[in-house]
């Protein structure tokens, strides 16, 4: 079962490895797992916004509230840090046993459109022991898996990017707007991440996946992080788009390679 509170709710425990409770600001959920009680992950919800041409400020730190129900969200929430972004953003969580579902809300309170808005969400694995050192995307051969490290990428570049087949001319337009990370001649078969451990030396496999049907772009780092961006589509003056996606956890028998 998934277990899954604010980052300040998760500090005031006193649990929080360093630097965790030091260094995290922007909307942040920490994400545990009964079957994995040695890790703690962070998601970001969101990390940061932009259009087809500007990538805005980071957000800052939310007020996470947590329903009767179990769901986590927060509302009416500043895009940007800069003030000349006028923009929203409202975002709940539930989770429900294995997995957990999120929903993201941009609305354009400016006076211009917002041609294809998008938003990026960050998924670290740095707490997670041996999961950190096994994220993967699936860009191999039929949509099989594949280790980030060894993918086709100049080492010197801390954040990459490569975008969705299916949403690959969006893609293409976004990404080449962050050259310094684009990865155009990776591609992904679907709008997925994920991370593995094997169980206590047991020949089974615990797997942690993020996924979304919006997602347009997806990022890996040295972080390590498993990251993704999801898109809204156009936001003209006065309207919202809404991006939704989820995370699950599971187990499979291990097949040596």
């Amino acid at each position: 079962m998934l277990k899954v509170t604010s980052l300040p709710e998760f500090v005031a425990t006193g649990c929080a490895p360093d630097p965790l409770a030091r260094t995290e600001t922007v909307p942040t959920l920490i994400v545990e797992w009964d079957r994995a009680q040695d890790a703690y992950w962070a998601l970001r919800l969101f990390e940061y916004c932009g259009t087809r041409d500007i990538r805005w400020d980071y957000p800052s730190a939310a007020e996470w509230a947590t329903g009767s129900d179990g769901r986590i969200s927060y509302g009416d929430h500043p895009v940007s840090q800069d003030a000349a972004v006028a923009g929203r953003v409202d975002v709940t969580a539930t989770p429900a046993g294995d997995a957990l579902t999120f929903e993201i809300t941009l609305r354009n309170e400016s006076s211009s459109s917002w041609p294809d808005a998008w938003c990026w969400i960050c998924f670290v694995h740095r707490w997670a022991r041996a999961f950190e050192a096994n994220c993967e995307l699936p860009v191999g051969p039929e949509g099989a898996w594949a280790p980030c490290a060894p993918l086709p990428a100049p080492k010197e570049r801390w954040l990459k990017w490569c975008p969705v087949r299916a949403r690959r001319d969006v893609g293409d337009v976004i990404g080449q707007g962050q050259a310094h990370m684009w990865q155009p001649h990776i591609e992904a078969a679907r709008g997925a991440v994920r991370a593995w451990r094997m169980y206590l030396g047991a020949p089974i496999q615990q797997f942690i996946e993020l996924s979304s049907d919006d997602a347009i772009i997806l990022g890996w780092s040295h972080w390590p992080c498993t990251d993704m961006g999801l898109y809204f589509g156009s936001i003209e003056p006065g309207q919202s788009g809404t991006v939704q996606g989820n995370l699950r956890v599971f187990e499979e028998p291990y097949k040596p390679i």
